[in-house]
């Protein structure tokens, strides 16, 4: 109606009298008019209006349900094309509990990056219903929902036991644990401490390197008591399992006469 050209995606058959087109993403609404002109050179025209409205966006990469472990640091992105919009339209992100409070204290949410970050807490977690909305400039918007499950840490297992040990007075000790000592069900990372089983420290000429798992040291020559020695193993989430193993000390015995020398 302005005098412009029909935009490049609409076209008119004068034959049949006939628009026909796709309409492109970004488009505004048009008011279009069409003129008649007979044989005389005499002209009428008409105008009427063509309304475009925005279109909301669309989920078009479900983000798909997570398991997060009790103590694990959460880095999640969205998918680039989470959702779509048929306008191009810049899209904004927010994202809340899908119950519509705000997310936990421990989760946060970029919305620039589209990315969830945090660390889960080691007690006391639910799992959870997120839900991430997708607004347009038109102000329209989609939002999709997806669950947190949280599963309730389970503490390490033994399953190569520590064998019960005999070390001789003077013995120089190198014992390293079993390689499978301990696993975790959820597959986190152990770390390692060690007593007496009584939960005492362990004696002075013993000690435990943590990262080796190794146990070292030189046992006495004398007053050395027999042990029996616990080794913890605690996993991300903070739960705990210990062995314990028995460390023999035999009493030194003092050498026998087994071939008597003759007298000379």
């Amino acid at each position: 109606s302005n005098g412009q050209a029909l935009p490049s995606w609409l076209s008119f058959n004068a034959a049949t009298e006939t628009f026909a087109g796709t309409v492109s993403t970004g488009m505004a609404s048009l008011t279009l008019k069409v003129t008649a002109t007979d044989v005389s050179g005499l002209v009428g025209s008409e105008t009427f209006g063509v309304t475009i409205p925005a279109a909301a966006p669309s989920v078009t990469a479900q983000t798909a349900n997570q398991t997060w472990l009790q103590g694990q640091k959460v880095s999640l992105a969205l998918s680039a094309k989470a959702f779509t919009d048929p306008q191009s339209e810049t899209l904004t992100y927010t994202a809340r509990q899908s119950n519509g409070q705000a997310l936990p204290s421990w989760l946060s949410f970029n919305a620039a990056t589209e990315t969830f970050s945090g660390t889960v807490p080691t007690t006391g977690m639910e799992s959870l219903i997120l839900k991430v909305t997708a607004n347009d400039t038109s102000g329209l918007s989609a939002a999709e929902t997806f669950g947190v499950a949280v599963p309730v840490a389970k503490a390490p297992t033994i399953t190569a036991q520590t064998a019960n040990q005999i070390w001789l007075q003077g013995q120089k000790v190198s014992l390293t644990l079993p390689a499978k000592t301990f696993t975790d069900p959820q597959s986190e990372a152990l770390t390692y401490t060690a007593s007496q089983s009584n939960g005492q420290a362990l004696p002075s000429w013993l000690s435990f390197n943590a990262a080796a798992e190794t146990f070292s040291g030189t046992v006495p020559i004398t007053g050395t008591a027999s042990l029996t020695l616990r080794v913890t193993a605690t996993d991300a989430s903070g739960a705990s399992t210990a062995e314990t193993f028995g460390v023999a000390v035999p009493a030194a015995v003092a050498p026998t006469v087994t071939a008597q020398t003759a007298s000379q």
